[in-house]
């Protein structure tokens, strides 16, 4: 992070390198771009794929654009600075209203209720009633774990739920979209009657 630190200050502070005031969406902005801590960035992931073989969505890393206008947004977001409130989600939904607050700490708010959901089917399964629905939707109780689990990480990380792929990027942020898109889908899923029984979602 030091060294990030540091080139992020060569970039803003480059006598060859200007900048402009633009509005990006999130306000008015020094859009400049950031070649030196980009470079850094690319490296980065580039041994992040190699050692994980193999990536989920996008690899875009935005700086110097309308997402992320300068080194200084860029580093500040990696050290959770960020203080933009995340877009709330079209549903009345409790658990999917963030406050306006960091955005990285409504992480749990999205997890909350998966994690509760998954934690209750045993309790469910106990029913026979429950358990007679469960085995016939959805095979066992082992193949809903499956087919929740599968689901969300297959397309909560994925990229999907920005205006376009590009702008999703490779970041948190991008990732944060993906999975308050995934959650704003949820009562299109099969399963999201389970969601109810276990009373994460009011019917």
């Amino acid at each position: 992070m030091f060294h990030l630190w540091s080139l992020t200050e060569q970039d803003l502070l480059s006598e060859t390198i200007s900048y402009r005031l633009r509005d990006t969406g999130q306000g008015l902005n020094r859009v400049q771009s950031a070649p030196k801590t980009s470079r850094m960035m690319h490296a980065i992931l580039n041994r992040a794929q190699k050692s994980l073989g193999g990536w989920v969505g996008s690899s875009v890393i935005h700086m110097g654009d309308h997402n992320v206008p300068n080194a200084l947004m860029f580093i500040g977001t990696s050290s959770h600075m960020n203080l933009f409130p995340f877009t709330r989600c079209r549903h009345n939904t409790p658990w999917m209203q963030p406050k306006k607050t960091d955005k990285y700490s409504q992480i749990y708010r999205i997890l909350l209720p998966i994690c509760n959901t998954l934690s209750q089917l045993p309790t469910l399964y106990k029913s026979p009633a429950l358990r007679a629905y469960i085995d016939a939707e959805y095979g066992s109780l082992d193949a809903l774990y499956l087919e929740i689990l599968g689901d969300f990480f297959r397309h909560a990380f994925d990229g999907s739920g920005a205006d376009n792929f590009y702008d999703a990027g490779s970041c948190i942020d991008g990732r944060l979209t993906s999975a308050w898109n995934w959650c704003s889908s949820l009562e299109r899923k099969r399963y999201f009657h389970v969601f109810l029984l276990t009373g994460t979602l009011p019917a």
